[in-house]
C-alpha cells in the first residue's frame, strides 16, 4: 500500500515536470556557478592496494529491467547462490558466505539486521546508476559484514542537462513484463530524478525433474513474482561550495516461494517491503570537505502470514582535509539505532551500533601510494574489535604508455552477530562473539594504452582467515548458533579488460577467472577439517564483450560455475555448468528523441542445471525490450 501511494504521488510529480519543459531551463542561462565536485564513489581513494571494480553505465542501462543478481551474474565472475528463478540470491566473495558481504546504499549498510544479508534478487538495477565492487575485506571502510567483499550502490546527479524522459517496456518468456518511467531534470542548481517501475513474472517455465524416475519434463508452479517501486533523487546546490542530496527508494515484492523438485505441493509465499531514505549536506571550504548524513530504513518480511519488521535510524558526520598535495585524511563517525519487531525474538529489541574511524591516503610520489585506515565499532552491551587496514600500490615499471604496478594490502575485519544469532527464542546465544578475519592480498596490474586500444590485466592472490565463524548446530530440542570454526579462504583472481576501436567499430570486453579454496582449518566437527565449504565453487569465470557498429550492438556473455559440494562432508555435489547469453540492440535516433530496441537470449544452449540443490532453473528464454528517450 505504501509503495502504491508513493507511485501515485510520483506520477503526479512526473507529469508536473513534463509541463515545465518549456520554461524549466529558460531561467537558468544567466546563472554561472563554480563547479562543485559530487562525491560519486568517494571511498575508492582510501582503497589503495585493494581490487575495486566498477560496472560500466552501459551494462547498468541494459539490465534496468532486472535485479542486481542478474547484473552481477552476467557481468562479473562472482558466484551467487540462487534458490530458484527470481528467488533468494546471495553472493559469495572469495569463498566467504553471504553474511560476509556488506551492501552499501549511499553510505548506509542495508543488510538485514536480523538475517545479516541482502537478497540480491529483489534489489532492482533500476534504483541505481553506479555499482562498485570492492573485493576482499574492508571493514575499516564499510564496517560490519565486509569480510569477503562489499557492493557499493549509489546514484549521481545530472546538473545542467535539461529535461530527459525515459519510458521502458520489456516482454519476455514465461509471462515476464517490466514497465518503467523515469524523468530526470538538470538545472544549473537543481538536479532531480523520479522513477517508477513494475515487474511481473509468472515463472511457469518447463524443466527436467532429475529427482523423479525417467527425469520427466514438468512445469514450474508456485513461483510467481510481482514487484514495484519508486526512486526519488534530489540534488540542490545551495551555493558554489555547498549542496544537499536527498535519496529515497521504496520497494515492494510479492513472491511465491519456488518449491524444490522433491516437494511439488509447497505453497509458501513471501512479501518484502523496503523503504530507504538518505539525506546529505555537503560543504566544501578552505578547511576541507564536510558531510553530515541522516537516514531512515524500514524493512518488512512477511513469510506465510508472519511479519517481521525492522526500523533503523542512521546518522553520520565526517570531515576530510588535504594536508598538502599528497596526504588526505578523513575522520568521522556514524550511529545506527535499530528497533526490531521479530516474532522469533519474543520481544522488541532495541540496539545502538556506533562507529568512529580515521581514513588516510599518502602519496610520496606519483608512483607510490599508501592507505592506512582504522575503524572502531561500538555495539550496546557487546564487545567489538578494532578494524585497521594498510595498503600500498607501487608502479615500478613504466615505459611510454605501458606500466606495471604492484599492489598489496592487509586488513583485520569483523562481523557483528545478527539479532537472530543473539536473540532468537529458543536457541539464540547472547554470549556469541563477533567473527573476525585477517585478510592479506597482493597482486600485479599491467596496463597498456595504444592507438585506439587499452588493455588492463590484473592478477590478485589472497588469503583470508576467518576466526569464530558462526554456525547453527542442532541441540537436544532446538538449534543454536556457536563460534565453532576457523576457516581459511585463499585463491587467485585473474582478469583482463580490453577497450578497442577499429574505424567505427568499438569493442569492450572483460575476461575473468577465479580460483577459490575455502576449507575449515579447525572445527568442533573433525570430519569437516580440510573440506571445501558447501556451495563454494573451486573454479568460476566469466566473459563478456560489447561490440558496437554505428547504432547496432551485440553483447555475447559466458558465465562458468564449477562443481559445488552441497554438504560439509563432500558426499553430494552439483556438476559444473556454463551459461551462454547474448544481447542485440539497435537505436533509431531523430532530433532529440531515440528509440532503443533490444533482444536478449539467455541460456542459449538450453543447459539443464541447478544452482542450488533441487531448485529448478529455466532453460532457453528471451526478453524483448523497447526504450523511448526524449532529451
Amino acid at each position: 500500500m505504501v509503495v502504491r501511494q508513493a507511485i501515485g504521488i510520483a506520477l503526479c510529480f512526473i507529469f508536473s515536470l513534463l509541463n515545465l519543459q518549456a520554461q524549466g531551463v529558460a531561467d537558468a542561462d544567466t546563472i554561472v556557478l563554480q563547479e562543485v565536485t559530487i562525491q560519486g564513489l568517494p571511498l575508492q581513494r582510501f582503497s589503495v592496494g585493494n581490487k575495486v571494480e566498477t560496472i560500466d553505465s552501459a551494462s547498468i542501462g541494459e539490465f534496468q529491467g532486472g535485479s542486481l543478481a542478474d547484473l552481477l551474474l552476467q557481468r562479473t565472475p562472482l558466484y551467487l547462490k540462487t534458490y530458484g528463478s527470481g528467488m533468494l540470491s546471495t553472493p559469495s566473495f572469495r569463498g566467504t558466505s553471504a553474511s560476509h558481504t556488506a551492501v552499501m546504499w549511499h553510505g548506509i549498510n542495508i543488510n538485514s539486521a536480523s538475517l545479516g544479508l541482502s537478497d540480491f534478487s529483489i534489489i532492482p538495477v533500476f534504483a541505481m546508476d553506479q555499482v562498485a565492487i570492492h573485493y576482499g575485506g574492508s571493514s575499516s571502510l564499510f564496517g560490519s559484514d565486509a569480510i569477503g567483499g562489499t557492493i557499493d550502490l549509489s546514484s549521481s546527479p545530472a546538473f545542467g542537462q535539461g529535461l530527459r524522459t525515459e519510458l521502458r517496456q520489456e516482454i519476455g518468456s514465461f509471462d515476464h513484463y517490466f514497465t518503467s518511467l523515469a524523468v530526470k531534470f538538470g538545472h544549473q542548481k537543481l538536479a532531480l530524478k523520479t522513477g517508477v517501475f513494475h515487474r511481473y513474472l509468472e515463472n511457469d517455465f518447463p524443466f527436467v525433474n532429475t529427482t523423479r524416475f525417467n527425469s520427466p519434463s514438468e512445469r514450474q508452479n508456485n513461483a510467481t513474482i510481482r514487484q514495484a517501486g519508486i526512486v526519488q533523487d534530489i540534488y540542490i546546490k545551495t551555493s558554489t561550495r555547498n549542496y544537499i542530496s536527498i535519496n529515497a527508494w521504496a520497494n515492494q515484492s510479492d513472491r511465491q516461494i519456488q518449491p524444490t523438485m522433491t516437494n511439488r505441493q509447497s505453497d509458501d509465499h513471501q512479501k518484502d517491503r523496503n523503504i530507504r531514505t538518505a539525506a546529505n549536506y555537503h560543504h566544501h571550504s578552505a578547511w576541507g570537505y564536510s558531510n553530515i548524513r541522516g537516514g531512515y530504513i524500514y524493512d518488512l518480511i512477511n513469510f506465510n502470514g508472519s511479519s517481521s519488521t525492522i526500523n533503523r535510524l542512521y546518522g553520520a558526520v565526517q570531515h576530510e582535509v588535504d594536508l598538502g598535495s599528497r596526504w588526505n585524511i578523513r575522520i568521522g563517525g556514524d550511529w545506527n539505532h535499530i528497533i526490531a519487531d521479530v516474532p522469533g525474538h519474543g520481544r522488541r529489541i532495541k540496539e545502538d551500533r556506533n562507529d568512529v574511524f580515521i581514513l588516510s591516503r599518502f602519496s610520496p610520489s606519483d608512483k607510490l601510494q599508501f592507505h592506512l585506515n582504522v575503524r572502531k565499532p561500538m555495539v550496546s552491551g557487546f564487545k567489538t574489535p578494532v578494524a585497521p587496514s594498510l595498503g600500498t600500490a607501487f608502479t615500478f615499471w613504466q615505459q611510454q604508455k605501458r606500466q606495471l604496478t604492484w599492489k598489496a594490502s592487509v586488513a583485520k575485519n569483523y562481523r557483528v552477530p545478527t539479532l537472530n544469532d543473539r536473540f532468537w527464542s529458543p536457541g539464540g546465544n547472547p554470549a556469541i562473539t563477533p567473527e573476525t578475519s585477517i585478510n592479506t592480498t597482493t597482486g600485479l596490474v599491467y596496463s597498456k594504452q595504444a592507438n585506439h586500444q587499452n588493455h588492463q590485466i590484473e592478477l590478485s592472490l589472497y588469503n583470508n582467515v576467518v576466526d569464530d565463524w558462526i554456525i547453527w548446530i542442532p541441540g537436544d530440542t532446538f538449534w543454536s548458533p556457536e563460534n565453532l570454526k576457523k576457516v581459511q579462504a585463499r585463491g587467485i583472481e585473474l582478469s583482463h579488460r580490453l577497450d578497442l576501436q577499429v574505424g567505427v567499430v568499438k569493442v569492450q570486453s572483460t575476461l575473468a577467472y577465479l580460483f577459490s579454496k575455502t576449507t575449515s582449518i579447525s572445527s568442533d566437527i573433525p570430519e569437516e577439517k580440510g573440506m571445501q565449504l558447501p556451495y563454494t565453487p573451486l573454479h568460476s569465470g566469466s566473459f563478456h564483450t560489447r561490440m558496437s557498429y554505428k547504432s547496432w550492438t551485440i553483447n555475447p556473455a559466458l558465465n562458468y560455475t564449477g562443481r559445488r559440494y552441497t554438504t560439509s562432508f563432500q558426499d553430494r555435489d552439483l556438476p559444473a555448468y556454463a551459461l551462454v547469453d547474448i544481447r542485440f540492440g539497435k537505436v533509431f535516433q531523430w532530433q532529440e528523441q531515440a528509440l532503443h530496441f533490444g533482444l536478449a537470449i539467455n541460456n542459449i544452449t538450453d543447459k539443464v542445471y541447478q544452482n542450488y540443490e533441487y531448485r529448478a532453473m529455466p532453460g532457453r528464454n528471451f526478453t524483448v525490450s523497447i526504450k523511448y528517450n526524449i532529451n
